[in-house]
């Protein structure tokens, strides 16, 4: 079964989480609303792109990527000295300020 979600749904998605297993963990912390925004539409060009459709799932959402609050954090994350360097092993999505990496 396949239900059709909006930016508000996948968003509310975020807020509304909790952990695995009972787990007090909650997940609405590790995006920015604007990350939110932004992998909503990524993940909504790439239904578009490849014609599959992709089930919302929080947690490995928040497992594969990472949003950084400066270009600096990132590049020191990866060690890199530049953003097409880590553009080379990975999707980089930019968002004002900050930068959502997908973890390699």
């Amino acid at each position: 079964m396949i239900t059709t979600i909006t930016e508000h749904d996948f968003i509310n998605a975020f807020v509304i989480s909790r952990g695995v297993s009972g787990c007090p963990l909650s997940y609405k912390n590790n995006f920015s609303y604007e990350g939110l925004q932004e992998l909503f539409a990524y993940y909504e060009q790439l239904e578009n792109d490849t014609g599959e459709q992709i089930e919302l799932d929080v947690v490995a959402i928040c497992c594969e990527w990472t949003e950084y609050e400066s270009k600096q954090e990132m590049l020191e994350t990866y060690g890199m000295e530049n953003r097409e360097e880590i553009e080379n092993n990975t999707t980089v999505l930019k968002v004002k300020n900050h930068y959502l990496v997908r973890n390699f």
